[in-house]
C-alpha cells in the first residue's frame, strides 16, 4: 500500500510525501527493489545523488533484472557525467525490456550532447515510436533537428509536440525558432509570445522574441523583450548583445557602451556564430568574418538567417560579407 501511495504523491509531484511514503514500506519490506527504485528516483529528482545511488545499488543487487532500476542507474550516472556507466545502464534496461521508451530517450540526450547527432536523432525517434505521446523525445527530437539546421523536420515535429502538450512553453519556443528561419516573423512572433505567456521567465523567449521584433523594426518592443531576457538571465550574453546592438543602431551610445562591456564580460561559450555577432556589435569586423564563416562552414547557422540577422547589421555593406552569405544588403 506505502508503494502505491509513494507512486501517488512522485505523480502529484508532492515528492517529500512520496519520500515518507517510500521509507515506511521500506520498514515494512526491507527488502523490497520497487520501493528501492521509487525512493531513489525521488532522490535523483531532489539532487540526491549519494542517496538516490546507495538504493538503487541495493535495488540492483536484490533485482537485477528489473528493467526500471538499471534504468533509473543510467539516470544517476547521467546526472554524475559519468556517461559510459550511464550507457551501459541504459542499454541494460532495453535489453530486459525492449519495449522501454524511458532508457532510449536518456541514450539521445547522451548523444546530444556528445555531439553525435545522428545517434540522438535515432534514440528520440525509437523513445518517440515504443510511446507516441512521449512529448519529451518528441520535443528533445526538435531540439536536435533545430540544432543541426533541419528546419523542415523541425516543424512537423514541433507542430505536433504542440497537439500533445499545448500548455508547454517550450514547445512554442520551438516552434518560435522554427518560424523565424522560416522567414514567417509574424508566427514567429506569435509563437514566442505565447511561450512567455506560458512561463513568464523563459529568459530564451524573451531573447528569441527581441530578435525578430528587432528584426521587423519594432525596435522599442525588442528593447522591452532584451530587458526582460536579461533581467532574467543577466548571463545571457545573446540578449545583451543584441541589446547593444540595437542601442547602437539607434544611436544611443552610452547605453550601447554598456550593454557591450556586460555582454563581452558574460560570454562563456566558444560558440562561432555567438562571437561573430558579437564582434560585429562591438564593431570589429574582421574577427566578426572570421567567426562567421567558421560558423557557416559547421553549420551553426544558416546563410539564410545571416543574411538578416540584426546583430550582423553592421556588416551587410561590407563585401566579404556579402560573399559569405551569398548575397549584398537589402
Amino acid at each position: 500500500a506505502y508503494i502505491g501511495l509513494g507512486d501517488t504523491y512522485r505523480c502529484l509531484k508532492e515528492y517529500e510525501d512520496a519520500v515518507e511514503a517510500y521509507r515506511k514500506a521500506l520498514e515494512l519490506a526491507p527488502q523490497s527493489a520497487v520501493a528501492l527504485v521509487g525512493l531513489s528516483q525521488i532522490l535523483l529528482r531532489q539532487g540526491e545523488l549519494d542517496e538516490a545511488l546507495a538504493q538503487i545499488e541495493q535495488a540492483l543487487e536484490l533485482a537485477p533484472q528489473l528493467a526500471e532500476a538499471q534504468f533509473t542507474l543510467g539516470e544517476i550516472m547521467r546526472k554524475l557525467d559519468r556517461r559510459d556507466e550511464s550507457i551501459q545502464a541504459y542499454q541494460r534496461a532495453i535489453r530486459l525490456d525492449p519495449a522501454y521508451a524511458e532508457p532510449h530517450y536518456g541514450l539521445g540526450l547522451l548523444s546530444q550532447k556528445m555531439r553525435r547527432y545522428y545517434d540522438a536523432i535515432t534514440s528520440y525517434r525509437r523513445a518517440a515510436d515504443l510511446r507516441p505521446d512521449y512529448a519529451a523525445a518528441w520535443l528533445a527530437l526538435g531540439d536536435v533537428y533545430l540544432e543541426t539546421g533541419r528546419y523542415d523536420q523541425a516543424r512537423v515535429v514541433f507542430e505536433r509536440v504542440v497537439g500533445l502538450t499545448p500548455e508547454d512553453a517550450t514547445t512554442h519556443l520551438g516552434l518560435g525558432e522554427v518560424y523565424r528561419e522560416d522567414g514567417n516573423y509574424e508566427a514567429s512572433i506569435s509563437a514566442y509570445r505565447r511561450a512567455v505567456e506560458l512561463d513568464p521567465a523563459m529568459a530564451a523567449a524573451w531573447g528569441g522574441l527581441g530578435d525578430v521584433l528587432h528584426l521587423t523594426d519594432a525596435y522599442e518592443d525588442a528593447i522591452n523583450a532584451y530587458q526582460q531576457a536579461v533581467s532574467l538571465n543577466p548571463n545571457d550574453s545573446c540578449s545583451r548583445g543584441s541589446l547593444a546592438g540595437l542601442y547602437r543602431r539607434l544611436n544611443r551610445r552610452e547605453e550601447y557602451e554598456q550593454e557591450i562591456e556586460l555582454a563581452q564580460n558574460s560570454i562563456s561559450d566558444r560558440n562561432e556564430y555567438n562571437l561573430a555577432c558579437l564582434f560585429a556589435i562591438a564593431g570589429e569586423s574582421r574577427e566578426a568574418l572570421r567567426y562567421l564563416k567558421l560558423a557557416i562552414d559547421k553549420r551553426l547557422v544558416t546563410a539564410d538567417w545571416a543574411r538578416v540577422d540584426p546583430d550582423l547589421y553592421f556588416l551587410r555593406d561590407n563585401p566579404q560579407f556579402q560573399r559569405i552569405v551569398g548575397f549584398g544588403k537589402s
